[in-house]
């Protein structure tokens, strides 16, 4: 598995705070410590996708 340093910089498109990228068995989710909720991965790519 590799490691993408770019998604790193994801900001929690609810409050703006830091998302931690967490692995469970159903797979890669990321996590907002702010909110403590995990967001869904389709909010997080149109979020990397804007200019």
């Amino acid at each position: 598995m590799k490691f993408n340093h770019a998604a790193m910089n994801l900001n929690c498109p609810c409050c703006a705070g830091k998302l931690l990228q967490h692995i469970d068995r159903h797979g890669l989710y990321w996590y907002c410590l702010d909110c403590r909720q995990a967001m869904p991965s389709v909010l997080l790519t149109q979020q990397r996708s804007q200019p």
